[in-house]
C-alpha cells in the first residue's frame, strides 16, 4: 500500500493499534508542489507499534528468573510503562549487577544463540500475570527497531501516535514534515539517519512515561538532564524543530555535529524554537 502512494495522494489510518514488528518503508516520493501525506483519520487515533502481541509462555528458571522461547533479537521489554534493563550476561541479570550503579528493578537477558528470553519483573513476580510488551531490533539505526521508516521525499506525517518502540519515526528522506505526532513509552519521538535533510518536526508531543523517569533516575542519578525526543545528526540539513512537547525521556533535543557522541557540538543548519522540555 505505501509503495503505491504517488505525489499528492492522502493516506488515513484508522483508528486502532498497528502492530509494526518490522517496521514499514515508505519509500514513495511526493513533488515540492503535491506532498504525499499520511495521516490520522478524522477523529481517530492510529497508535504504531513494535510489539508483535504475541503470548508468551513463561516457566520458572531460578528463583525470580523467568524465561520464555522467542524469535528475532529483543530490543526492547516494557513492564507496564516501564522500560526494563537489558543485562549483558544472565548471571548479571540474576545478581541484578550493573558496571557502574546497583541493580534496577527488574531487567531482561536474551540468549540470541538459544532464542530464550530470561525475565525479572520489577517486583520478582510472575511476568505471566504483567502486562508486557517485547519489542525486536531494527535492521538500522543501531539495531533499535522503528515502526515507520521513510526513505522517500516531500512526505507529511500528521496526527500518528506510537508506543512501545524504540523509534516511532526513522527519517531518512529529503523535505520530510512530522506534524502532530505523540509518541508514549517510546526511546524517541523521531530520529533522522544518512540522508535525512531539510525535515520539519512540529507540535508533536513525546513522553517517556513515569515508569521511563524511575529507570533514568535509578540508572544515571537524580540530576540527569538531558533529551532525546528528537535526535538529529549532522546530515539533517536544515533541521526544524518547534512547538513540540517532551518529557520523561532521556533526553528532550539532542544532536551530534559529526554523529559521535564524543563530540557534542551546535550545528548551524539546525532551527530550534519554541518547545517545551520538561522531567528530562
Amino acid at each position: 500500500l505505501l509503495s503505491g502512494l504517488l505525489p499528492g495522494d492522502t493516506l488515513r489510518l484508522r483508528g486502532g493499534l498497528y502492530r509494526l514488528p518490522q517496521g514499514l518503508t515508505l519509500g514513495a516520493s511526493g513533488t515540492p508542489d503535491n506532498y504525499i501525506t499520511v495521516e490520522a483519520y478524522p477523529g481517530e487515533v492510529p497508535i504504531l507499534t513494535a510489539d508483535p502481541g504475541t503470548p508468551l509462555v513463561w516457566t520458572a528458571y531460578s528463583g525470580p528468573v523467568w524465561q520464555t522461547s522467542t524469535g528475532g533479537k529483543v530490543d526492547q521489554v516494557w513492564e507496564g510503562d516501564r522500560l526494563l534493563w537489558r543485562y549483558g550476561t544472565l548471571a548479571d541479570l540474576i545478581a541484578l549487577q550493573m558496571p557502574w550503579t546497583s541493580g534496577l528493578p527488574g531487567g531482561f537477558y536474551h540468549d540470541r544463540a538459544a532464542g530464550v528470553l530470561y525475565l525479572r519483573t520489577s517486583d520478582d513476580g510472575d511476568p505471566g500475570t504483567r502486562e508486557l510488551h517485547v519489542t525486536q531490533q531494527g535492521p538500522s539505526f543501531a539495531g533499535q527497531g522503528h515502526a515507520l521508516r521513510i526513505t522517500g521525499s516531500y512526505i507529511e506525517i500528521k496526527g500518528l501516535k506510537a508506543q512501545w518502540v524504540s523509534i516511532p519515526l526513522l527519517l531518512k528522506g529529503r523535505e520530510l514534515v512530522v506534524d502532530g505526532c505523540s509518541a508514549y513509552a517510546t526511546h524517541y519521538l523521531a530520529a533522522t539517519d544518512t540522508g535525512a535533510a531539510r525535515c520539519i518536526v512540529r507540535d508533536c508531543q513525546a513522553d517517556g512515561g513515569p515508569g521511563y523517569e524511575v529507570y533514568l533516575r535509578n540508572l544515571y542519578g537524580p540530576d540527569w538532564a538531558h533529551g532525546r525526543g528528537i535526535w538529529f545528526r549532522k546530515n539533517a540539513e536544515s533541521f526544524e524543530a518547534y512547538g513540540n512537547k517532551f518529557s520523561h525521556l532521556v533526553e528532550g533535543i539532542s544532536g551530534y555535529t559529526y554523529g559521535e557522541e564524543s563530540n557534542p557540538a551546535v550545528n548551524p543548519n539546525v532551527d530550534l524554537h519554541h518547545n517545551e522540555i520538561s522531567f528530562c
